[in-house]
């Protein structure tokens, strides 16, 4: 195989893989976003106040940004070693 052609198939590789790791952190946005709607209602339905309500969710969606923010670097370096 020609050195352009690794080149070319390289490069394809990396675009593959950064598009996959963007549509997976695209659907996990949507699935953390569903999953805060849901229990923001059901706090509402048991009657909580929704000053009390708006802040559980406050601090929640901080839980899952830090979780978010501690998982992301690892899984960038596997993507990047398992392309390489």
């Amino acid at each position: 195989m020609l050195k352009s052609q690794m080149y070319f198939m390289i490069q394809n590789i990396k675009k593959i893989a950064l598009l996959s790791e963007s549509q997976i952190h695209f659907m996990i946005q949507n699935i953390e976003k569903t999953a805060l709607l849901s229990e923001h209602v059901n706090l509402l339905a048991t009657e909580m106040k929704p000053e009390t309500a708006d802040q559980e969710i406050r601090d929640f969606e901080t839980q899952v940004d830090l979780a978010e923010r501690e998982q992301q670097k690892p899984f960038s370096e596997k993507t990047v070693k398992r392309v390489f």
